[in-house]
């Protein structure tokens, strides 16, 4: 006769696994941390540029790169 299946054998693995996954995610974003911050920075300074100064003293661009990305 077959033994019965272990559920806790099951979900320790999965458990195990899960852990794993997070703990190479987080090495990961701590390894490239000051990429992302720099990517984040450049983005946000770019729209802060782009809607407050560019669009103001210049509405001819507004509609040029509107009409591009639209």
């Amino acid at each position: 006769m077959s033994q019965p299946f272990d559920w806790g054998a099951l979900v320790n693995a999965f458990l195990t696994a899960v852990g794993n996954i997070l703990t190479e995610v987080a090495e990961w974003l701590s390894a490239n941390a000051s990429m992302i911050a720099s990517v984040i920075l450049g983005v946000g300074l770019f729209a802060f540029i782009y809607r407050r100064v560019l669009t103001r003293f210049l509405p001819g661009l507004r509609e040029f790169i509107g009409g591009i990305l639209a």
